[in-house]
Parts: structure tokens; C-alpha cells; sequence
């Protein structure tokens, strides 16, 4: 009687020879779909793996692309916003010069009626010079310090600009109302004003340029009180919020040269005189000797 582990052989046997049969009899193409299966299905997951990973590179490749195109594109917004910034600059360089200024201080009581500026005298700065923001008229320099000066804002009692009216062509005086509105002053019953116009500069009176913003008539007065009727102008600059200003002021830079030097010529001597006065007061210590000692 045969052992068992001898049938388990002989059976295998007769197996592979009928597979070996069986394939020996079909033809090529059969033979390849026999064992296509079974490959396939073997292989899959290697199949699956490496698809994804091919797709997780091809990603990666386009999304280093799209970034690389992102910084490209952001480098040439930047580069025409820089030739618009400098087209416009020229052009107001033309005929005016401007610094900016950043606030370092508010009036203590209000915040907006006044503010105080880091530029002064030896920046350039002087008195009834414009300031102004992207958004329109913040207000003019009614004081200039050595290095500081303080700006009266729109909504400053102080404040009075020459103005129009875009639409009509209207002229009249901007100032302080009350709140945080502007009035128009000077405007006759009879001359066309009309709510949600825009006020700008009139480019008189020697501060302004022509066509800054003011801002925006929110109310006309349809009975006049007296001569004239009452125009209310909201701010187009919001003072509260201002954190930087540009000071204006037309060109001449050959007076311009010749003050900033009188100024840098009289602070220094103000300096020298005070450190003189300093010297006078001050005690000075007596060292050496005075005399010969007698024996």
C-alpha cells in the first residue's frame, strides 16, 4: 500500500500533466488569455499602486507649474503697477513735490480734529502744506516743527478749503460742519446743487490742487436760511482711520533749497546759543595750582 505523501505526488502529477496537456493543445492566443487572468489578477494591486503614483507625481509637476506661473504673474502685476505708480508720480511731480508722513499723534480730546506728523522743517515740511491721501483731502499742515507738524484735518474748526461742485461746476467754501460732516458755504438759492454730488477742489486759494476730492453732498437745505442755503458734505477721507498722509505743495525747488537751508542755519544756531547759555550757567571746577606755597 502506497503512502499518503506518495498518492499526494502521483496526483499532482497527473494535475500539471493535464494543465500541460490542455495548454499544449490550445493556440497562442488562447494560451495568452489562459494566463491573462490570473496574471491580471495578481498584479493589480501593483497596477493600482503604480498608477496612483504616477498621478500623484504628474500633480505635483502641475502644481509646481501653477505656482511657478502664480510668482511669474504676481512679478508682472507688480512690475505694471510699478510703471502706473511712477506714470502717475511723474505726472504730479510735474508740477508738485510730495513726502509721506506717517501719524505718530491725535488731538487728545476728539482724535480727528488734529494730527501729528513725522515730518518737520528739516524734512521739508512747512506750514499751510497740503496733506492729502488716495482718497481726497485730509487736511493742511498749520504747524511745522523742527521734525514733527501738526496737520488741522477736515474736521477741524480751522479748516477752510476752496471747492466745486463736479457736476455743475458750483463754487463755493468747505469747512467744518458739525459731527463728521463738511459744509459748502456761499452757495445762492438759486444755484444747482443736488444730493450725491461730489465736491472737489477748485485748485484757488494756493493750498489744493484742482480736482482733489472732498467728498459727497448728503444734504441741501431746500429753504434757505438768509442769502445762502445750507450744503452738508460727508468727508470722502474717513479721519479716524488715517495712518499715513502725503504732504503736498507746488515746485519751486530753488526757494524750497534755499528755506530748507535757513531753517537748517537757524536751528543750529538756536543750538549753539542754547549750549552757550548751558556753558555760563553751569559751575566750573577750578583745577591746578593757583599760587606758589610760600615756606
Amino acid at each position: 500500500m502506497k503512502a499518503k505523501g506518495t498518492i499526494w505526488h502521483d496526483q499532482l502529477f497527473f494535475i500539471l500533466l493535464g494543465v500541460a496537456a490542455i495548454c499544449f493543445g490550445l493556440t497562442r492566443f488562447a494560451q495568452v488569455r489562459f494566463f491573462a487572468l490570473p496574471a491580471t489578477i495578481l498584479l493589480a494591486p501593483r497596477t493600482a499602486v503604480g498608477s496612483l503614483f504616477t498621478t500623484v507625481t504628474a500633480l505635483r509637476r502641475e502644481n509646481e507649474r501653477l505656482g511657478e506661473l502664480a510668482v511669474r504673474q504676481e512679478l508682472d502685476n507688480g512690475f505694471w503697477r510699478d510703471l502706473a505708480g511712477a506714470a502717475a508720480r511723474e505726472s504730479l511731480s510735474t508740477r508738485y513735490r510730495f513726502q509721506k508722513a506717517l501719524v505718530v499723534g491725535r488731538d487728545p480730546q476728539t482724535l480727528v480734529r488734529t494730527l501729528i506728523v513725522d515730518r518737520g522743517l528739516l524734512n521739508g515740511a512747512r506750514t499751510n502744506m497740503a496733506a492729502i491721501t488716495d482718497a481726497g483731502i485730509a487736511g493742511k499742515v498749520i504747524e511745522a516743527g523742527a521734525s514733527l507738524s501738526f496737520v488741522a484735518t477736515i474736521l477741524n474748526p480751522r479748516f477752510k478749503a476752496a471747492a466745486l461742485n463736479l457736476r455743475s461746476r458750483v463754487a463755493g467754501v468747505v469747512g467744518f460742519r458739525e459731527g463728521n460732516l463738511l459744509s459748502m458755504d456761499y452757495v445762492l438759492p438759486e444755484m444747482d446743487m443736488k444730493v450725491g454730488d461730489t465736491i472737489v477742489t477748485s485748485g484757488t486759494g494756493g493750498i489744493f490742487p484742482k480736482g482733489l476730492k472732498v467728498g459727497c453732498i448728503v444734504r441741501v437745505d431746500s429753504a434757505p436760511r438768509g442769502m445762502f442755503r445750507r450744503i452738508d458734505i460727508r468727508p470722502a477721507v474717513d479721519v479716524a482711520a488715517v495712518e499715513r498722509v502725503y504732504l503736498i505743495e507746488a515746485k519751486d525747488w530753488d526757494v524750497a533749497q534755499r528755506r530748507r537751508d535757513e531753517v537748517r542755519a537757524e536751528l543750529k544756531s538756536k543750538a549753539q546759543a542754547e549750549l552757550r547759555r548751558l556753558l555760563e550757567t553751569s559751575p566750573v571746577e577750578q583745577t591746578g595750582v593757583t599760587g606758589k606755597a610760600t615756606e
